[in-house]
C-alpha cells in the first residue's frame, strides 16, 4: 500500500516531496508530479535505500591490511589485525574468511517470500564472478578465491566469502 499523493500540489512546503518540487520550474511541475509521487512511494517502501546498498554489495571496495585482503567496510585495521590473527592461531585464511563472509539470508531481507534455492545460488554465482573479477584487477599479485558452498543443505543460511589461497 503506497502513500496517497494528490496529482497536483500546492506549494509542498515541509515535505520531502515538496523539497523535490521546489527544484522543478512551476510550468513543469504537473508533468513531473506522477514521477515524483512514484519516487516518494519507492522511498517509503525502502527501495531507494536498498538500491543505494547495491553498489556496496556487487562492486565493494577492497583493502589490503597487513598481508590480508578485506572488504573495506570490514577491515580490522592494522591495530586490530594482530588480535584477529592471534585468535585464529596465525591462520590468515581463517581471518579473511570470517571478516569477508556475507550471510546470504541478509541479502534477501525484506524479500516478500523466502527465496528458492536456485535464486540464492544464482545470486551467489553472480557475486562470485563480480568479486572475483574485481579482486583479480585490484590485486593481480594475490590469488584470492571467492567461495560459496552450493551443496550446503540450506544455502540461504550459508555464507559467501573470499580469502587468499596458499602460495603454490
Amino acid at each position: 500500500m503506497g502513500i496517497a499523493i494528490p496529482p497536483t500540489f500546492s506549494n509542498g512546503e515541509g515535505t520531502t516531496l515538496g523539497s523535490l518540487l521546489r527544484l522543478i520550474p512551476l510550468d513543469q511541475r504537473l508533468e513531473w508530479s506522477e514521477d515524483l509521487a512514484q519516487l516518494e512511494r519507492w522511498k517509503a517502501g525502502g527501495f531507494i535505500g536498498q538500491s543505494m546498498d547495491y553498489p556496496a554489495l556487487f562492486w565493494p571496495a577492497f583493502v589490503e591490511c597487513g598481508d590480508c585482503v578485506f572488504l573495506a567496510a570490514r577491515s580490522p585495521g592494522s591495530y586490530e589485525l594482530p588480535q584477529w590473527l592471534n585468535r585464529e592461531g596465525g591462520n590468515r585464511r581463517a581471518v579473511e574468511s570470517e571478516l569477508n563472509g556475507i550471510y546470504m539470508g541478509d541479502l534477501f531481507t525484506g524479500y516478500p517470500a523466502e527465496p528458492t534455492r536456485d535464486q540464492v545460488i544464482w545470486l551467489a554465482r553472480l557475486l562470485q564472478k563480480m568479486w572475483g573479477w574485481k579482486l583479480r584487477q585490484e590485486f593481480p599479485q594475490r590469488r584470492v578465491l571467492v567461495a560459496f558452498d552450493e551443496g550446503a543443505a540450506d544455502v540461504l543460511r550459508s555464507y559467501i566469502m573470499f580469502f587468499q589461497a596458499p602460495a603454490t
